[in-house]
């Protein structure tokens, strides 16, 4: 008898932790094993949804294991689809990181803001280019990520992936009309970029991104310039350009022209147009001449 009650009472404390676990160690628990039931259980027993974690945040957490069932647990009891780190991290740019398309999928049915940035200015639709999750970043251009954006270097998501070496996500961000002539705020473009990585030792012995380098290369390096010349330069005076024109009327302020030089092609903006005469700015220190030929960029 005395045997039993010993065995009995050993029982009893072993399973006595788990009768007084705190709820928000359940709420983790649940969401480990992606169990609604026990996410929502654990918020009815007094976990909070919108708790920090070590790892940033519990919906964050979800969405960057790939956790479908917790993240919709999570948004249906409360948790707020658009909390951030200090750094500004998203449950959006978790998922967007790891391409878990169904994660975002929901997400951005629950209105979440596809383009808050990171503190460093990165967009999900950046994180997504840089990891090559093609099929994430193709899903956020058609749900309103701002494919001009750039982060606080002036990189842009075209840049982040033709680094990478990520092929198919370039060719989605081209066919969208990603501008491959940026450049970022140390004077690269996707396409030097994408030239430096093909040199790059950490890429080299990967024979499957250096054939992605040399695509992603010649894609970056075919003319946006049509055969329609608008043109010739007329005056210069330091970056101020001033082009004489017959087809003035195809033009408008913002737009970027291209000026066919004797070193080759440099891309200027046009600032107003009047009549026949367009004034525009040179963009860097490139030089050009009176009589160079201006062509309109696609």
């Amino acid at each position: 008898m005395k045997k039993i009650l010993v065995l009995s009472a050993i029982i009893f404390i072993s399973v006595l932790p788990a009768q007084n676990t705190d709820p928000a160690q359940l709420l983790e628990q649940g969401i480990f094993a992606d169990d609604a039931k026990k996410i929502k259980d654990a918020i009815k027993k007094g976990a909070n949804p919108n708790s920090p974690h070590s790892s940033g945040h519990l919906l964050g957490l979800s969405a960057t294991y790939g956790k479908l069932n917790a993240v919709k647990a999570l948004v249906e009891s409360g948790a707020d689809v658009n909390q951030t780190t200090s750094g500004g991290w998203t449950a959006l740019m978790g998922a967007s990181d790891n391409g878990h398309l169904n994660i975002v999928r929901f997400l951005v049915s629950q209105k979440v803001n596809v383009n808050t940035t990171t503190r460093m200015g990165r967009s999900a639709l950046m994180r997504a280019s840089y990891h090559g999750q093609d099929k994430v970043v193709k899903f956020l251009l058609a749900n309103g990520a701002q494919l001009s954006g750039v982060d606080n270097n002036g990189t842009s998501a075209l840049m982040l992936a033709a680094q990478q070496g990520h092929i198919a996500t370039v060719k989605i961000l081209l066919d969208g009309k990603a501008d491959k002539l940026a450049k970022n705020q140390n004077g690269k473009t996707a396409l030097l970029l994408a030239q430096e990585s093909k040199s790059n030792p950490n890429f080299q012995g990967t024979t499957t991104i250096q054939k992605n380098l040399d695509e992603i290369i010649r894609l970056l390096s075919t003319s946006r310039v049509t055969r329609v010349m608008i043109g010739k330069i007329f005056a210069i005076e330091k970056q101020n350009i001033e082009i004489l024109s017959l087809r003035s009327k195809n033009i408008r302020a913002g737009q970027k022209l291209s000026v066919k030089t004797a070193n080759g092609e440099v891309i200027i903006t046009v600032k107003s147009i009047l009549h026949s005469k367009i004034k525009a700015l040179l963009n860097d220190g490139s030089i050009i001449m009176k009589g160079d030929p201006v062509y309109l960029v696609e």
